[in-house]
């Protein structure tokens, strides 16, 4: 079975990408660097960075969250939405010509430099809610080191993006998807090895796992920009600063087409 029936089927792929190793080294040399000069300490390992951040996260929570800040915001991070495998990955599942609905976003958890864990540990959801892109919306999530079953992985239950968007309630994360459309089955835990890359629909629905050490992680979307329902829909993001957030009210509440016919379409020209 290709790729891209695997993730018609399921809703998601890990796969390896090319660069992706010798990328993550290089964001690590810069994190070393940034923490060193930010903390006044060196460290040799991924443990030692987590319990360095960790202190300085009670030493000082704004020298902390400025370190993370200006990691996240080099061009090694930012790269990952650029290498030509990603793009590649991207287009072979469906996105003719990828656009960015954010910059790539850095994902660091550890118990004890957590202050809200609601914010951090995502309730069942599905993506589709806070951006309404375009139908075919891909996300990725690149770990900088393995993820096993026990550091903060990711949980999801496979083949229930193609339910399409379903009904969802308030939560302190933002929303959930209602208790009574929440699959029966146990979440199935999505193990990646340091260098693969999870992709998965915006339909899809997942959470957090709940326990772990220290893990790092970056994640970013893709719009289709080719999607002519988006281009009706005035390419909107939901992600878009405005003076006037109201203005675009309408085109928020207008889901994307028909999930179920846009999977079973890609399928069938996957064959």
């Amino acid at each position: 079975m290709s790729k891209l029936s695997d993730f018609c089927k399921d809703g998601f792929v890990i796969q390896e990408v090319a660069g992706i190793q010798e990328l993550i080294k290089d964001c690590l040399d810069s994190l070393t660097r940034i923490a060193s000069l930010g903390i006044s300490e060196k460290f040799e390992t991924f443990e030692e960075l987590g319990m360095l951040l960790e202190r300085q996260f009670n030493r000082d929570n704004e020298v902390y969250t400025g370190i993370l800040k200006a990691f996240a915001n080099t061009p090694y991070v930012q790269r990952f939405a650029t290498l030509p495998g990603i793009v590649e990955l991207a287009r072979s599942l469906g996105i003719l010509e990828p656009s960015l609905v954010t910059p790539p976003i850095l994902h660091c958890v550890k118990d004890e430099l957590i202050l809200n864990r609601e914010k951090v540990f995502t309730p069942a959801h599905q993506d589709v809610v806070s951006t309404k892109g375009t139908v075919g919306q891909l996300v990725f999530w690149v770990p900088l080191h393995s993820i096993l079953q026990d550091n903060f992985g990711i949980q999801a239950w496979p083949g229930s993006h193609l339910k399409g968007q379903r009904p969802s309630t308030y939560s302190p994360f933002g929303h959930t998807v209602s208790s009574e459309e929440i699959p029966k089955s146990d979440p199935e835990y999505l193990n990646m090895k340091k260098g693969e890359v999870l992709v998965f629909s915006q339909y899809l629905i997942h959470q957090t796992f709940k326990h772990g050490t220290f893990r790092l992680a970056i994640s970013f979307r893709f719009n289709d920009a080719l999607d002519q329902q988006w281009a009706d829909r005035k390419f909107f993001n939901a992600f878009q600063r405005v003076e006037n957030n109201e203005q675009y009210a309408d085109l928020r509440n207008v889901p994307p087409k028909d999930c179920n016919l846009y999977f079973e379409s890609l399928n069938h020209n996957s064959r």
